[in-house]
């Protein structure tokens, strides 16, 4: 066996005294822990092709675009992010760092003061460890070898796990998601089964054959909905009123602070006003300049591109005609595009929402644009509105986030007028996105079912999943909103909105994703989309 001596990086510092809670930890004889490191990547070679301009690039980019896809979903980060995530929950026992010399010069993390040895080993292309052998002397050290996997389940991590099993010293793992395991005989068994269904395509295979499998009856399904819509129009339903309402409200104080630091700015990193970096045209812009709201419009517009119609933005879904003159609330406005839309259709407008970026972002907004309107903090639990104020109340993809929805579904009814209307849009959990991303692909194949409850893992998966996702959503069914959250109004009716999914086929389907006719994205759209429209009607004097 051969022992690799203790180095320290080149572009590290001269090792200092580490800091370790027991100063007899650097005592003779007292045992370690060796923290191993290394990349994890799905197709390394593929991935890492950069082409040129011009046609050639583009068929370069096509070939190659499965291999960066692969790369994207298992969202592996980076070697700083895993550090710190071990660093955060200092072990008691002092510590060594295994690690291949080419990740030493893309470590930035501060070494010597966590470390006692930095044992740097040769890598591979992919930034992996050749041979992680170690003599008898240096496994004498050891207590523990904890393992960081910078994606969910350790893609590539197979042949050092092997070396290291041999040495018969118990193996943790702390991967890129925060999770701690240990790795025993069955969770070996799971995750190289995971492994190889992320080699071969395994989920975009399945997704495939389901989406054919069961094509054919949703085509007919949304065929007869689609011509009895046309007969009797969309149907409103009446709630059975003996079903009640429970539940504890929560003090929303972690949803206010992450959606304060997280705004809702449609960028490619969310809570980030920086676009187009998928397109190599990046740009950033300052949050409350005129061109940044410009932009947000732009991306959000263009995500939402099925719901325009001749009367501007939105007007698919809003009845901006009918309330012109009138009192209307918007429940979350963000950076306050639904809410311009209403002005200028001569509402007079009220957003409001948690937070005081939003509020902020949107009262610079109006000032821009010179139009007429009073947004406020408020929290959607507990409006400061009296009785009967609104003719009309409307709210998208907010209120799915705050810890009480059904609360908010009451404080809506109370303060509406009679005979008034409320549009709100809520998460959908029978849909495309949540069944197949958030619950097989994160849930089951990555793991995360057994570390999360199912409203951690929406959360978690939900807007900003790239970020450690938000700290509450819980998307609804059709059954929950007509005989449970909506049961105060007199009727209610829902559809369903799929805007998302001509990206997740695009993911999901490489290739064939970008070529299905619109007939068949509309059907599913109808029938699995993630975005539930919901119209209510309170009960006329």
């Amino acid at each position: 066996m051969s022992t690799y001596t203790t180095q320290a990086p080149m572009s590290q510092p001269p090792m200092s005294e580490p800091r370790f809670p027991n100063k007899a930890a650097n005592a003779k004889g007292t045992k370690h822990r060796l923290i191993v490191l290394q990349s994890s990547r799905v197709y390394p070679r593929l991935s890492g092709i950069r082409s040129s301009k011009g046609f050639l690039g583009r068929v370069i980019r096509t070939l190659t675009q499965p291999a960066r896809l692969a790369e994207y979903r298992i969202n592996a980060k980076d070697y700083d992010y895993a550090l710190r995530q071990l660093i955060s929950d200092l072990p008691s026992l002092p510590m060594d760092l295994l690690v291949p010399e080419s990740v030493l010069t893309k470590i930035n993390t501060p070494l010597d003061t966590h470390f006692e040895r930095v044992i740097s080993v040769p890598a591979d292309y992919t930034d992996r460890v050749i041979s992680a052998e170690l003599s008898p002397d240096a496994v004498d050290r050891y207590q523990e070898i904890t393992l960081l996997y910078p994606d969910a389940i350790g893609i590539g991590w197979g042949a050092i796990e092997r070396e290291l099993r041999r040495l018969g010293i118990p193996l943790t793992v702390l991967n890129g998601r925060g999770r701690s395991f240990v790795l025993d005989r069955n969770t070996r068994r799971s995750l190289r089964f995971r492994r190889f269904l992320e080699r071969v395509w395994g989920a975009e295979i399945l997704f495939s054959a389901v989406f054919f499998t069961t094509l054919p009856g949703i085509l007919i399904i949304d065929a007869l909905k689609s011509a009895g819509r046309m007969v009797t129009g969309r149907r409103w339903h009446t709630p059975d009123r003996s079903v009640t309402h429970t539940g504890t409200e929560v003090r929303p104080d972690s949803v206010r602070h992450w959606w304060t630091k997280n705004p809702m700015v449609y960028g490619d990193t969310h809570g980030t006003p920086v676009y187009g970096r998928s397109k190599g045209k990046k740009r950033t812009f300052e949050l409350g300049d005129r061109t940044f709201f410009d932009q947000v419009d732009q991306q959000f517009y263009e995500w939402n591109n099925p719901l325009h119609g001749p009367d501007g933005p939105f007007s698919r879904l809003f009845p901006y005609k009918k309330y012109r003159g009138k009192r209307v609330l918007e429940i979350g406005c963000g950076m306050g595009t639904m809410s311009m839309n209403w002005a200028r259709h001569g509402a007079k407008i009220t957003p409001i929402d948690l937070t005081p970026t939003a509020v902020r972002q949107t009262r610079r907004r109006f000032t821009l644009h010179g139009l007429d309107g009073t947004p406020c903090q408020a929290q959607a639990e507990r409006l400061p509105f009296p009785d009967n104020s609104f003719d009309h109340i409307y709210s998208w993809g907010v209120l799915h986030h705050t810890p009480n929805t059904a609360q908010t579904i009451r404080e809506l009814h109370r303060i509406l007028k009679p005979g008034g209307s409320t549009g709100v849009m809520l998460y959908n959990r029978h849909s495309v996105l949540y069944r197949f991303w958030v619950q097989f692909y994160e849930g089951w194949l990555h793991r995360e079912s057994l570390h999360l409850t199912p409203v951690e893992l929406a959360s978690r998966y939900g807007d900003g999943s790239r970020e450690e996702g938000n700290p509450h959503t819980w998307p609804v069914t059709k059954h929950e909103v007509l005989n449970t959250l909506f049961t105060p109004f007199a009727r209610t009716r829902t559809r369903l909105l799929g805007t998302e999914l001509d990206n997740i086929f695009k993911r999901a389907m490489p290739g064939l994703g970008h070529v299905l006719p619109a007939i068949v994205k509309k059907a599913f759209a109808r029938n699995w989309g993630w975005s539930m429209w919901i119209e209510a009607e309170k009960q006329s004097d």
